[in-house]
């Protein structure tokens, strides 16, 4: 079963007969007791929709068991992730017609989510809550609030940094999501100091891998730019530019060393419309497999934080682990982002960081000018340098942000005049 979903070639001519084929096998999901195929009939399901790029009505029949299948797995998503993954990215138009299903999708995120005996099982909940904010938006506020709640009693007992960097995820999915929604979710019920002290008030969590990072910078900069700001959560934003600052110069660093170039190396810019990516055709064109390795052994703090604490945050983290099993819940966890289907993966934060810089220069640019002032000198060096840089694709394969020269005559934006412009 699993072979005959990765032939494209079969399934391009002959999936209509495939599908009559083995629709005996179908029928067995819907029983509650375990069979020993099912996981293979979930990654013909998933592979099937990977080849194809579409979901037939055969695969939408199928689509109406998993929360049957969801109850079977004891309300743990395991490998049911990758097939409710790649149902959302293509099938997203017509499930979000459907409050009732979006809804359902929640309930077993939360669910998920709340698993406190393998937290590798709980990362995929936030996860799921992640794609679900990036595709089925908007969630209605009833959801929303209860994402949000669930998230921030979730996390202050999480013993995994990677659980940490999901939830804070799926927190900034959510509030760029619908923005003046959650600001009034999260004043009104005096949780802004808890949702930005789990985003920003420890850097370290965004070690642990590429798209965490990728989900911070994008996430934490577009919230510079929303207007009808709460003066509470105003008052974060010089504190998000600096994180969002440090990010990036983790980032950076982080890869050169990875690609150990031997000499400085600068590149003329030739298309300045190189990163604007498309969903669709980043799918079509790249790879699902990533060329980023967990960095959660490396021993640089972000922001220069040595206080910073890896493996804990808060009373729950002090509990003795089973090295072996938290290994092992790492791979798992690490192994689910790695193979996660967003477009994001695709999207360079350095162009989108300096995107929001200059629509915040050209909208309230005295405003801009403030918040940079806050930031310490070398940090502000470093903002110069960041908002001059984006992916360029090393001899390895392997992408890099790298500082682009423009033309000459060409100005960047703060290219180092007194003035901060």
């Amino acid at each position: 079963i699993r072979a005959i979903g990765e032939k494209k070639s079969y399934l391009d001519k002959y999936l209509k007969s495939i599908e009559k084929s083995i629709s005996p096998l179908f029928s067995y999901l819907q029983y509650d007791k375990e069979i020993p195929f099912d996981e293979d009939v979930l990654k013909f399901i998933k592979s099937t929709m990977k080849c194809t790029r579409r979901i037939s009505q055969t695969m939408w029949d199928l689509f109406t068991i998993m929360p049957k299948l969801f109850e079977r797995f004891q309300g743990n998503l395991g490998p049911l992730f990758p097939t409710l993954n790649h149902y959302i990215y293509f099938g997203k138009k017509k499930i979000v017609q459907s409050p009732e299903t979006v809804t359902t999708l929640i309930e077993m995120a939360l669910r998920a989510l709340a698993n406190t005996e393998n937290e590798a099982r709980s990362a995929e909940g936030a996860v799921l809550l992640q794609i679900i904010f990036q595709y089925l938006s908007p969630i209605s506020e009833q959801n929303l609030q209860s994402i949000i709640v669930s998230c921030l009693n979730r996390v202050f007992m999480a013993k995994h940094t990677f659980l940490r960097a999901r939830i804070a995820g799926a927190l900034i999915w959510g509030i760029n999501s619908n923005y003046q929604l959650a600001q009034a979710i999260l004043v009104n019920n005096n949780l802004v100091d808890s949702a930005f002290e789990v985003m920003m008030g420890d850097l370290m969590i965004y070690k642990c891998h590429y798209i965490d990072r990728k989900i911070f910078v994008i996430g934490m900069s577009n919230m510079l730019l929303q207007g009808n700001t709460d003066q509470q959560i105003l008052q974060k934003f010089p504190k998000i530019l600096e994180s969002i600052v440090d990010v990036l110069n983790y980032i950076q660093s982080l890869e050169a060393s990875e690609n150990k170039p031997k000499d400085p190396e600068v590149y003329q810019e030739e298309d300045e419309k190189a990163n604007d990516y498309k969903e669709e055709d980043a799918y079509e064109e790249q790879d699902l497999t990533c060329d980023r390795s967990d960095d959660e052994d490396d021993d640089d703090d972000i922001g220069g934080n040595p206080n910073s604490q890896e493996d804990g945050l808060g009373e729950g983290n002090d509990e003795e682990e089973d090295p072996d099993a938290a290994a092992d819940e790492e791979g798992q966890a690490f192994a689910t982002m790695e193979t996660l289907l967003t477009s994001l993966k695709y999207k360079d934060e350095f162009v989108f960081f300096k995107d929001i810089i200059l629509k915040m220069k050209e909208s309230n640019e005295e405003f801009l000018k403030q918040l940079v002032m806050c930031l310490q000198p070398e940090k502000q060096e470093y903002m110069k340098f960041a908002i001059n840089c984006q992916r360029v694709t090393t001899e390895a394969g392997k992408t890099e942000a790298r500082r682009i020269v423009k033309a000459k005559g060409k100005k960047l934006l703060f290219n180092g005049n007194s003035d901060g412009q």
